[in-house]
């Protein structure tokens, strides 16, 4: 039994460790996108061809103005278990075009900036072994 409970443990040490690195390569993929290109940004995101245009412009925007604010910080957490991946707009029910797996808050450095706008959080999910922003998609 106590063999069993070292093993657990090492194992569930093994996943926290490579949990962060996955987190570490998506911030860093991500600061790199955002002061390269609005391409390189989007290419962060798991869009499908089904992603509604409304959801789609409303994802490249926000991405946009993240690459017009000086971020401050990044946090990765575990979404809220009673958070909300379904939603129904217009009589169609959508999902994410991943499984999320984490959330990314960005807060903003907000000393030059006049907006009221301080952060935002992008719900992120995995393609293969490295995140992704999801989108929207019908379900």
């Amino acid at each position: 039994m106590k063999s069993t409970s070292i093993i657990l443990a090492v194992l569930l040490a093994a996943t926290s460790c490579f949990g962060g690195e996955q987190e570490t390569a998506f911030e860093e993929s991500f600061r790199t996108a955002i002061s390269t290109s609005d391409e390189a940004t989007l290419k962060l995101v798991a869009f499908s061809r089904s992603t509604p245009v409304l959801f789609r412009d409303m994802i490249v925007q926000s991405l946009k103005e993240d690459r017009t604010k000086k971020v401050k910080t990044i946090t990765f957490l575990d979404p809220a278990k009673e958070a909300a991946f379904e939603f129904e707009y217009e009589g169609v029910t959508y999902t994410t075009t991943l499984p999320v797996l984490k959330e990314m808050k960005i807060t903003y450095d907000m000393t030059n900036d006049t907006s009221s706008v301080d952060g935002t959080t992008y719900r992120l999910g995995l393609d293969g072994d490295h995140y992704k922003i999801v989108a929207p998609t019908p379900k």
